[in-house]
């Protein structure tokens, strides 16, 4: 897979993101928080453990689980044991009153032979939704990392401005400190040093806004990664770490790929299934149901003159093995209202699954346009700032000589710092489209360029 690098846009991403996962210790992670200092692979490695998103999705897996495991029990039989102790006072068997005690315990099992297959299709229904629950992780997950990814990469373009606001006004004050000695010597009028001096300020007022973009991009960062906002962050990387992958497929093949791959798809057509075991779980009310019972009890009593051995061993000792037969009459028309309202949940989830497949081509094909856009963009950004510096030099040189008035060189400066801007906005823009493309076909690898499928 080739690279290809204009201007300002970077030469190595994989360098910088191979190890985003590998080397995600606690400790680096600690430290992160500890000095404020950010980069990219620490980013991500905070929003994996403290993003609240996915520490709700995860909770649901494991509820699922716990689900799961409680209709795999419900193949076992049930036990159970029951004793109890009783004091009392006789006068039907002697004339005189009689103090006694008793004593009795039993041990009984229940084991569900038939019950109209709601076992079976319960237990299928419980691992089909684990599934889905397992693959709405894994896209969480994955939406996680990319938005912390765009996030980052966003403050990172935030701070190049600040860069380019700062040579602006070097640049500005430079000029202004060059007119005003013009204007001593009476080469330029005193308006020349107005302007210059107005333009400065204006140069000053870009730097605060940028500054302030800055901020409000961290807050947003922090808030993505799932950390409180008082946290000190600074990131540390460089536009120039970074890169984007080319995109070489076209349109009808990254659709195919993403109908292949996305785990929200996978997750939605995990739960369509899950809702055909539910249609089978309701009908079982129309099925009879057939229970395995066995009962095993004795007793003693202190006014039995038996010993006690004999009574809990011979005298007293019952047990019974039996089959219970439950067979539906009718139940107010409760199974068929149930199967009802299973079909119907089973086709809305199918119109489900369609909506989304027909939302991921969407999803694709908008981003493979901007993707092309934006790589285009980044050639004319190219050639805007090349011209805009040719033409910048020549209006300063025409100036110093006087052939040139102040307005055209205050218009070549303005153009050249809005080429500046609009570079780097395209060259965040290529690598956000990149990205996105990848995310929404479901290849977190592709954003990273790497073959690293730890991530």
């Amino acid at each position: 897979m080739n690279v290809h690098t204009r201007g300002w846009i970077p030469h190595t991403m994989i360098v910088l993101i191979t190890v985003a996962s590998v080397f995600l210790a606690p400790w680096n992670r600690a430290m992160a928080l500890e000095t404020g200092d950010l980069t990219l692979k620490q980013a991500i490695a905070m929003a994996l453990e403290y993003n609240q998103d996915l520490k709700i999705v995860d909770g649901q897996v494991r509820s699922s689980e716990i689900s799961r495991d409680q209709n795999r029990s419900d193949f076992l039989p049930s036990l159970s044991a029951s004793a109890g102790l009783d004091y009392g006072r006789n006068t039907r068997t002697t004339p005189s009153d009689k103090t006694y005690d008793s004593l009795s315990a039993s041990v009984s099992s229940r084991l569900n032979l038939f019950k109209g297959f709601e076992d079976q299709a319960s237990l299928k229904k419980s691992e089909y939704a684990l599934l889905s629950d397992r693959d709405t992780w894994s896209r969480t997950r994955q939406t996680v990392i990319y938005n912390t990814l765009a996030a980052y990469l966003q403050t990172l373009t935030a701070k190049d401005r600040i860069r380019v606001a700062e040579q602006n006004l070097a640049d500005n004050l430079k000029q202004l400190e060059q007119i005003n000695a013009f204007c001593k010597a009476g080469r330029r009028p005193l308006t020349d040093l107005y302007q210059q001096q107005a333009q400065t300020a204006s140069a000053q007022l870009d730097l605060l806004t940028a500054q302030q973009d800055y901020q409000v991009n961290t807050m947003k960062l922090k808030e993505i990664i799932g950390i409180s906002v008082l946290n000190p962050l600074n990131v540390t990387d460089s536009l120039d770490d970074l890169v984007g992958k080319d995109i070489t497929a076209d349109q009808v093949t990254l659709i195919r790929e993403a109908l292949d791959r996305r785990p929200d798809l996978y997750a939605m057509q995990n739960k369509m299934w899950a809702t055909d075991m539910g249609v089978k779980e309701a009908s079982s009310g129309y099925y009879p149901t057939v229970d395995l019972v066995a009962d095993l009890g004795s007793s003693s009593s202190s006014l039995d003159d038996a010993s006690l051995s004999d009574q809990w061993t011979n005298d007293n000792m019952d047990a019974r093995v039996g089959l219970t037969v439950s067979i539906p009459l009718f139940d107010r028309y409760m199974t068929r209202n149930q199967v009802s309202q299973a079909k119907i949940s089973s086709q809305s989830v199918r119109y489900e699954y369609e909506k989304l497949q027909r939302k991921i081509e969407v999803e694709i094909g908008q981003a493979y346009s901007e993707y092309q856009a934006a790589v285009s963009k980044v050639e004319v950004t190219n050639l805007q700032l090349t011209y805009a510096a040719k033409a910048l030099e020549s209006t300063r040189q025409r100036y110093e000589s006087g052939a040139a008035t102040l307005t055209e060189l205050s218009t070549a400066q303005a153009s050249y710092v809005g080429a500046q801007y609009n570079q780097v906005e395209a060259g965040l823009n290529r690598v956000i489209q990149a990205m996105s493309l990848s995310f929404y076909r479901g290849d977190m690898d592709g954003i990273f360029q790497t073959g690293d499928k730890t991530l």
